[in-house]
């Protein structure tokens, strides 16, 4: 029987699973190359599985659903800056779209919107995310290639791409998604800290 392995401390644990206020401006948690390789690798061990359980699904929807799910993996994959170039993403067309570390390779993030050059030129949490992966991947010099794919195979009407887009999270279980954070943790979470209420 194989012992299983805590990639973080019961104290890392509690910061990035325990809901509540979070303050910016604690040090961060440190964590070693080899806990971010570990977490890295059960979430990509996952995400193969169901790569292949959608490979081979005939009828994973019943024939009223608008879209059946796409492998983001065989989609065109865009390079960071795809919202400053005008053109096909300054169009105010609806997509799904994801957050891939293609040198994994793994799926971080799935989002939906309308407007996708405006989502992503303002606010949006997982810039944050983003930037502490990328900091504890130069850390560790781990190899990271970090690229948006975007499915505009989706319903115009917001309440259903809502509802394909979770189907969607709880198929791949990103981890930067809230959705999946009971799943795998939240390791950028560990730069704040719980605010006492």
């Amino acid at each position: 029987m194989s012992h299983q392995i805590n990639v973080f401390t019961p104290q890392q644990w509690r910061a990035m699973t325990v809901p509540g206020v979070y303050r910016t401006g604690q040090p961060p948690v440190a964590w070693d190359g080899e806990q971010l390789r570990q977490w890295k690798q059960k979430i990509i061990a996952y995400q193969q599985g169901q790569t292949q359980i959608l490979c081979h699904q005939t009828d994973l929807f019943a024939s009223s659903s608008p879209s059946p799910l796409c492998n983001p993996f065989a989609l065109t994959p865009q390079g960071g800056q795809f919202f400053r170039v005008p053109g096909e993403f300054s169009q105010n067309e609806p997509c799904i779209y994801f957050v891939i570390d293609q040198a994994a390779p793994l799926i971080l993030y799935i989002g939906e919107t309308v407007n996708l050059c405006q989502r992503w030129q303002g606010q949006h949490d997982c810039k944050t995310y983003l930037s502490y992966y990328l900091d504890d991947h130069r850390r560790y010099q781990l190899d990271t290639q970090i690229q948006w794919v975007f499915d505009w195979q989706v319903p115009r009407a917001t309440r259903p791409r809502q509802r394909l887009e979770q189907k969607l999270i709880q198929h791949w279980l990103p981890p930067f998604n809230k959705e999946s954070w009971s799943q795998w943790g939240a390791p950028w979470r560990i730069h704040y800290r719980v605010a006492e209420l």
